[in-house]
C-alpha cells in the first residue's frame, strides 16, 4: 500500500528507522490518500487529492510511505505530479 500525506508544513529531515520525515507533522493534515499494491517493482498509482476549496493556493508538504507486511517505509524520492 503507498500512502501520501499532506501536510501544511514541511521541515528538514528528520532521521527514523523507516526513513526521513520530510513534512512537519505538528502542522494542520491538509489530506491522506492511499493506493492498493501494484505487484512490486516501482510503483505508479493514480491517486486522487480530495477537492477542497482550502487548498486551493496553499502551500502543501507531501511524504509517501509504501507499507508491506507492517513495515512502513518513508519515501523520500517520488514523482508528485498535480492535475485536473
Amino acid at each position: 500500500i503507498t500512502v501520501i500525506v499532506g501536510y501544511s508544513g514541511g521541515s528538514s529531515p528528520i532521521p527514523t528507522p523507516m526513513g526521513e520525515i520530510l513534512i512537519d507533522p505538528t502542522s494542520n493534515l491538509l489530506f491522506t490518500t492511499l493506493a492498493v499494491p501494484d505487484g512490486g517493482g516501482i510503483g505508479h498509482h493514480s491517486l486522487a487529492i480530495p477537492f477542497l476549496r482550502d487548498l486551493i493556493g496553499q502551500t502543501v508538504y507531501t511524504q509517501a510511505a509504501a507499507i508491506d507486511t507492517g513495515a512502513i517505509e518513508l519515501a523520500n524520492g517520488y514523482d508528485l505530479h498535480l492535475g485536473l
